[in-house]
């Protein structure tokens, strides 16, 4: 018996679609890899966070306490935001509103319109304006 000249056959086209060979691997319970949680979440850690805040001072800009200290002295920023939050009561509004300033360093600082106190928020200060945060900035600042 001869066996076929399998060398003289011509060159097959390449499958349109890849099969999958070993099909069973999951029956198996064989666990496949997966990436580690600081490649998946794009978010920081808390220690990666508290090494930000320690060192580079708040770049983020999600510090309530660091906050605080854009609420008084902050004649530039209300000059140059859209929008203002006052943090004592959640309300927001025009900076253009503001008309009322406490000179007590060497800048004025903001007073809300409608309460005539500070710990007012500019969005020029880069800070979220969420009622989170201005819930938490109430608290930080006493």
């Amino acid at each position: 018996m001869q066996l076929p000249n399998t060398s003289m056959r011509a060159p097959s086209a390449p499958p349109s679609t890849l099969r999958l060979v070993h099909g069973s691997s999951r029956s198996q319970g064989i666990h496949t890899p997966q990436l580690p949680r600081d490649m998946r979440d794009p978010r920081p850690s808390h220690f990666e966070l508290d090494y930000l805040n320690w060192n580079y001072g708040d770049p983020l800009r999600r510090s309530p306490r660091a906050a605080a200290a854009h609420t008084v002295n902050n004649a530039e920023e209300v000059r140059h935001s859209a929008r203002c939050g006052y943090a004592a009561c959640g309300g927001t509004f025009a900076a253009t509103a503001v008309r009322a300033w406490a000179v007590d360093g060497p800048e004025p600082t903001a007073r809300c319109p409608f309460w005539r106190s500070d710990t007012l928020l500019a969005d020029a200060s880069g800070y979220p304006r969420s009622t989170e945060f201005r819930a938490a900035l109430h608290d930080a600042c006493g």
